[in-house]
């Protein structure tokens, strides 16, 4: 756990560095809340947590670089052809992406309502010895909010969709929902 720490503080300290001479400010903070698979016979809903920076650029446009881990929870299965129930264990996801935002930066103590969008690699690692870990590119986009009560900080929620393309056509489809607080610097 504490190299995932690390090379999230490492993320967002390069971005934070590279942030463009135009950028309005800087935000990095983290979240965490609820991953909710659609239909996976093979993954139950888990948490997830994360670190993210905020670059905000002009007024409306907003980079949002990312490091997430999920947990994939259990699937309980039932064959009543054969009279049996078993489990398949979910695994895990780690997710290096880059979003654009749409709004999301309030530089004034407010509320701001956003569009995301983005993209990443996503690493997929099965709780089963008889599947490899593979990675990924995905896609994500969603709506959120942020609150900002004071100059210092903000709360940030939001829900997006995620897809990660397969070989063969297929893909995992995902609701994540997020909840964390960023804190603001040079605003």
């Amino acid at each position: 756990m504490n190299g995932r720490w690390r090379t999230a503080a490492a993320l967002l300290l390069s971005v934070g560095l590279a942030a463009p001479a135009g950028a309005v400010g800087l935000a990095a903070g983290g979240y965490g809340a609820y991953h909710i698979p659609i239909v996976q016979d093979d993954a139950g809903s888990g948490a997830l947590y994360g670190a993210k920076a905020k670059v905000g650029l002009g007024s409306i446009f907003v980079l949002e670089p990312s490091i997430t881990w999920i947990t994939v929870g259990e699937k309980d299965h039932t064959e009543e052809d054969l009279d049996l129930e078993f489990s398949t264990k979910g695994g895990s996801i780690q997710t290096i992406g880059l979003n654009v935002n749409l709004g999301g930066f309030p530089i004034e103590p407010g509320a701001s309502l956003y569009a995301t969008g983005g993209i990443g690699s996503y690493t997929l690692k099965p709780d089963a010895s008889y599947k490899d870990d593979e990675t990924r590119v995905g896609y994500n986009g969603g709506l959120g909010l942020a609150i900002k009560p004071t100059p210092l900080f903000d709360i940030d929620v939001s829900g997006r969709f995620i897809v990660i393309p397969l070989d063969g056509g297929g893909s995992r489809k995902s609701v994540g929902i997020f909840a964390g607080l960023n804190f603001y610097f040079g605003v």
